[in-house]
């Protein structure tokens, strides 16, 4: 029965440690990766802004719905594999340069957008840069972002993906 008391206080005071060091982080973050791929920027364009065509090459995708226009801009409901759904919005395009993509709803777990950044280099390469700028409200979510998963987990998954539509190994740059 000790071992029980003792095992039960350790349980709450690891899960209130976590919330407490959740509840310190801070609401937001920014996080940003890049990725060379051997890609025009126009091709890189059409795959990133083809929503239709998302569930082709991302494999933690169900399906992806056409919803009307938001503030005159395409939006789209995500869902994943998991169930999950996400309402999103593309509320700034620049092609083939620049995209900003908004979350809309995500059942209140967070907020915030991704920054598309398309740039060419060499001979028909480009460089995309994602730029996440995200709000986590729970402190207990807001530390597994941080401490488990990773700000750029999520960036790193649709680059792989993206890099393998094409063919390619994902080249992360520094």
């Amino acid at each position: 029965m000790r071992w029980i008391i003792l095992g039960t206080i350790f349980l709450v005071t690891f899960v209130l440690a976590i919330f407490a060091t959740g509840a310190m982080l801070p609401l937001g973050h920014v996080a940003s990766k890049k990725l060379k791929l051997n890609q025009p920027p126009e091709a890189i364009w059409q795959a990133i802004s083809n929503h239709s065509d998302d569930p082709n090459w991302r494999s933690d995708l169900k399906g992806v719905e056409r919803l009307p226009d938001q503030n005159g801009h395409p939006a789209w409901q995500e869902t994943y594999k998991d169930g999950m759904k996400l309402l999103l919005e593309d509320s700034e395009t620049v092609p083939p340069q620049k995209l900003v993509r908004r979350v809309k709803d995500s059942g209140n777990m967070f907020s915030g957008q991704w920054t598309f950044e398309i740039a060419p280099v060499g001979s028909g390469g480009s460089i995309l840069e994602i730029t996440e700028r995200g709000e986590v409200p729970n402190p207990f979510f807001r530390f597994v972002s941080r401490f488990i998963m990773g700000h750029t987990k999520s960036i790193e998954q649709y680059m792989t993906a993206l890099a393998g539509k094409f063919g390619e190994k994902p080249q992360f740059e520094k």
